[in-house]
């Protein structure tokens, strides 16, 4: 994967970034959180509406970009029937993560967008 080295040649460990889902789930799963990350691992979760801790049910849904990356590898090994990426052009991380499992089926899509991203020197 090009982007993923080009991610991991800035070696960003310590970031904030906007996550988003867009899917046919529970309306708490489709809500705009802010995640801050510190050695690359996820601090917390918020929802950015509201300034308030996301639900542990949520939160748990959420990852590193690190993970993302993980996710989009995932979705190749298992060949799901339709996959888009896009990427950031400066540091190569995904901002849109599209994954319909199985292209014959309804709402099972699923669409990742990182809105933002703010690296920090730790």
């Amino acid at each position: 994967m090009e982007a993923r080295s080009w991610w991991k040649s800035h070696a960003m460990q310590t970031y904030d970034f906007g996550f988003k889902r867009n899917c046919r789930c529970f309306l708490d799963f489709v809500a705009a959180l802010g995640v801050s990350v510190t050695d690359n691992k996820i601090q917390s979760v918020n929802v950015r509406a509201t300034g308030e801790p996301a639900a542990n049910d949520v939160a748990a849904q959420v990852t590193t970009i690190d993970g993302l990356f993980d996710t989009i590898q995932d979705a190749i090994n298992r060949q799901v029937g339709d996959l888009r990426v896009k990427y950031n052009k400066d540091y190569g991380y995904p901002t849109t993560i599209y994954i319909d499992e199985d292209t014959n089926k309804a709402d099972d899509e699923n669409e990742i967008v990182i809105g933002y991203l703010t690296p920090y020197t730790s």
